[in-house]
């Protein structure tokens, strides 16, 4: 009934993790795993062919990113739903089970987004609202953190969702998200040009364009061993969702929206170099990170420019 897809780069022992969660604590659901490595090189395809041998592996020759890598589990898949999950996660009791059977009751919803939940059981950040020009201002110009209580950059903070009820939402997050396959299918699966970062907001939108609903479920709880992957490389991930949310305006916005965003990008990467350049002089574990972090945005000022 569930083909649940699993992109894995480099994070062996966590998908070590959660393929034992899904044995153990999916109890009433027909189900297939499917892991699509992004060319992985610390021995991931091997635990597979060696514990895991009825995991059904599509082995990519480079990195196609989340979106392409889901889509091409998708290809394969033979279930009525899709479960895409990270590889970062661990699934708790029942959680696959009580998205599969809201689906099934409810007939008008094509994916809902279960409760994500830090590694020491705080909440986190489950779904949110589409990307506007407005909360993409207090994004990128900081002000999100300077005023966490301020109505509109606040809206960043996890406090300022409720996740305590079912409810119909924008999007919910591609940590964890079941799909009619239907529906994915109809809609040609996520934007492949989108590589990291706002393809679940992009694909949720298209969703709702055809008139079905997305539904946040906070009785499912999965943990969520958040930037497992990409805290590997700040440089990439900074410019990756540099590239995907213009890309996101160009789709879905007026394209002088989309040059007003690159403005905020700009005063983005300034601040960004006058509090972290003189953080430099200083020696510690956060050194190479800080260094990092400039690189990206450097190349995410010269992708824009």
């Amino acid at each position: 009934m569930v083909s649940i897809i699993i992109v894995n780069f480099n994070t062996k022992e966590l998908l070590k993790q959660l393929l034992t969660s899904i044995t153990q604590n999916v109890k009433n659901v027909t189900y297939e795993i499917i892991v699509v490595d992004n060319n992985s090189t610390d021995g991931s395809k091997e635990l597979l062919k060696t514990l895991f041998k009825k995991v059904i592996l599509i082995a990519n020759k480079s990195n196609l990113g989340f979106g392409k890598a889901n889509n091409q589990g998708a290809k394969v898949a033979q279930g009525k739903y899709l479960l895409l999950l990270n590889s970062d996660t661990l699934v708790c009791e029942n959680a696959i089970d009580k998205m599969f059977q809201f689906l099934e009751k409810e007939k008008s919803v094509a994916a809902v987004g279960s409760k994500l939940l830090n590694r020491d059981g705080s909440l986190q950040s489950s779904w949110g609202m589409f990307p506007k020009l407005k909360t993409e201002f207090y994004f990128r110009t900081f002000l999100n953190q300077l005023f966490p209580t301020n109505r509109i950059s606040g809206l960043f903070r996890v406090s300022a969702y409720d996740h305590s009820a079912v409810k119909e939402v924008d999007w919910v997050s591609g940590a964890c998200m079941m799909i009619r396959k239907e529906v994915f299918d109809k809609i040609v699966g996520f934007d492949e040009q989108i590589y990291m970062y706002y393809e679940d907001a992009d694909l949720c939108l298209r969703i709702k364009k055809l008139g079905w609903k997305v539904y946040f479920l906070p009785h499912a709880q999965i943990y969520h061993f958040y930037g497992s992957s990409w805290k590997k490389n700040r440089e990439r991930a900074i410019l990756f969702n540099c590239m995907s949310s213009l890309h996101y305006f160009r789709k879905h916005h007026r394209k002088w929206q989309t040059y007003v965003l690159k403005i905020f990008m700009i005063i983005e990467t300034l601040m960004a170099y006058l509090i972290l350049t003189p953080i430099l002089i200083l020696k510690g574990e956060e050194y190479k990170d800080i260094r990092s972090r400039l690189r990206g945005y450097t190349n995410s000022l010269k992708y824009i420019t």
